[in-house]
């Protein structure tokens, strides 16, 4: 009887364990104004802001305001680095 409650025991704790959702981070690409949606405007070439994980670069360097739009409901970021080298520009 022992040996079968252990076994009940790892297996309801194997299956509790939490499930880890893969990060997609990214950072702006291009010296543009464009949709947030768009994979080719991200290194890598994947849509960050899908997990609580993401870390989000709005660093690229741009010569004038661009702004990203967000076309859809929400994004959602661990960390979110926004700022340029080129002081005279922005991210909108």
């Amino acid at each position: 009887m022992k040996r079968q409650l252990g076994k009940i025991i790892i297996l309801c704790t194997t299956v509790a364990l939490p499930i880890h959702i893969c990060a997609s981070s990214g950072t702006w690409n291009v010296n543009a104004t464009g949709t947030w949606s768009t994979a080719a405007n991200w290194t890598p070439v994947a849509v960050p802001g899908t997990a609580t994980g993401d870390v989000i670069g709005l660093t690229f360097n741009i010569t004038a305001s661009r702004t990203v739009t967000i076309n859809t409901t929400s994004r959602t970021a661990g960390i979110l680095n926004i700022g340029d080298t080129n002081t005279t520009s922005s991210y909108i």
